[in-house]
C-alpha cells in the first residue's frame, strides 16, 4: 500500500465518520434544521422526518466506514486503487437524490394531494 492509498482509506474513514455523526445527530437529537431545505411549516411529521433522514445518513456513513475497512484489509491493485472511492461517491450522490425525491412524502402538500 502506497501513501496515496493510505490517504484514500483515511479519507473514506473521515467522510464516513462525518456523515454517520450527522445522521446520528439528526436521528437521535432531532437536528432537523441540518437537513437541506427543511421547513418546519411544510412538514407533516417532524419526528418522522428526523428519524427517516437520520437513519439514511447513518447508514450512508456506515457504508463509507465499511468500504474503508474492506479497502484496508483487502488492498486494491495500483491501477484500480481509486475505483472504491469513485464508486462510493456515485452511491452517495444517487442516495442523496433518492432522499431528495422520496423525502417529499413528509410535506403537507404531498399528503393532501395523494388522498
Amino acid at each position: 500500500m502506497g501513501s496515496e492509498y493510505d490517504q484514500m482509506v483515511i479519507g473514506l474513514i473521515i467522510s464516513g465518520l462525518i456523515i454517520a455523526c450527522c445522521g446520528y445527530m439528526v436521528r437521535f437529537h432531532r437536528k432537523e434544521a441540518w437537513i437541506a431545505g427543511y421547513d418546519p411549516a411544510e412538514v407533516s411529521d417532524p419526528k418522522a422526518v428526523a428519524t427517516w433522514f437520520g437513519s439514511h445518513l447513518l447508514w450512508m456513513g456506515i457504508t463509507g466506514l465499511l468500504l474503508a475497512l474492506i479497502c484496508w484489509i483487502f488492498p486494491v491493485s495500483t491501477s484500480y486503487e481509486h475505483y472504491p472511492v469513485l464508486g462510493y461517491v456515485l452511491v452517495v450522490i444517487a442516495w442523496c437524490g433518492y432522499l431528495g425525491i422520496s423525502g417529499r412524502k413528509f410535506t403537507k402538500d404531498h399528503r393532501s394531494t395523494s388522498s
